[in-house]
């Protein structure tokens, strides 16, 4: 029971992202589990900051569930008006769905 409260391991981490699907449709971040198996060894040390970072709110900040980070992106190098960009979001709900799926 006390290894429930212990933070992830880079194992368990790696673990579960070499189980995931490779070929699936990407999520809402735009990455599929081939991007995290081709590039772990690139960007390993953050996710596990961020996994880590999650565990240790202690059920804190689920506000974020419910929220999204908007950013307008150009379409052109000289973008002025709002027609020159395109909107995008990154729901907060999928770092919390990764998150999940490697408690689990």
């Amino acid at each position: 029971m006390s290894d429930l409260k212990a933070p992830f391991s880079q194992e368990e981490v790696q673990n579960t992202i070499n189980s995931m699907s490779s070929d699936k449709a990407p999520g809402p971040d735009g990455f599929t589990g081939a991007f995290f198996k081709a590039c772990w060894e690139t960007i390993r040390v953050d996710v596990m900051a961020a996994i880590n970072s999650l565990f240790s709110m202690n059920a804190q900040g689920f506000e974020w569930l419910n929220s999204a980070s908007i950013v307008l992106l150009p379409k052109k190098v000289e973008a002025m008006r709002v027609t020159d960009f395109r909107p995008t979001h990154q729901p907060h709900l999928q770092y919390c769905q990764n998150f999940l799926q490697i408690a689990s």
